[in-house]
């Protein structure tokens, strides 16, 4: 099909009589009639106002190449950017689950860590028997390493009855 076939196909689908079809789009009727029989092509004007007023592509027009619909286009941006969320939240989700394996592996080594420290300070008391609280506080810091300074408030260890009981932070 040719450029005046499909310009003619335009019209005649719309039951447009030659002169009605030149109003629509502002130019006259010999033109018309010129470009449906093949003596001329319609100017880039001419062209973009027929494609415009009746809703059809210039490609379409010109070579027969018929576009995909907008409709198409839009629903392939949207399945794209949909694509491209869900690569992106899964990214996020893969490295949130790394963060989450980290702290969880810090969280078993403090609980072992803790552990251990808890059977020191066991282990002290009883060596200690019913020294004060100040030798034990020297023994925990001598095994972490630094100096342990605990206020009297968030104390940790209290006498009772010649036994020393760990109590919870609050």
């Amino acid at each position: 099909m040719e450029i005046k076939e499909r310009i003619r196909q335009i019209r005649k689908s719309r039951n447009l009589s030659q002169v009605a079809f030149a109003e629509m789009i502002e130019c006259t009727k010999s033109q018309v009639a010129q470009w449906e029989v093949g003596n001329n092509y319609p100017k880039l004007e001419n062209l973009i106002k027929i494609s415009k007023v009746f809703q059809v592509s210039t490609d379409w027009i010109l070579m027969g190449v018929t576009p995909v619909p907008t409709d198409s286009l839009s629903e392939l941006s949207a399945n794209h950017d949909a694509a491209v969320w869900k690569d992106n939240h899964i990214a996020y989700l893969k490295e949130r689950i790394r963060e989450l394996e980290k702290r969880e592996q810090a969280s078993t080594n403090l609980k072992e860590n803790l552990e251990g420290l808890q059977e020191f300070v066991l282990e002290q008391l009883s060596k200690i028997g019913g020294k004060n609280y100040q030798e034990l506080r020297t023994a925990l810091g001598d095994k972490l390493g630094t100096t342990l300074e605990v206020p009297r408030k968030y104390s940790i260890l209290r006498h009772t009855s010649r036994e020393y009981k760990i109590l919870s932070y609050k």
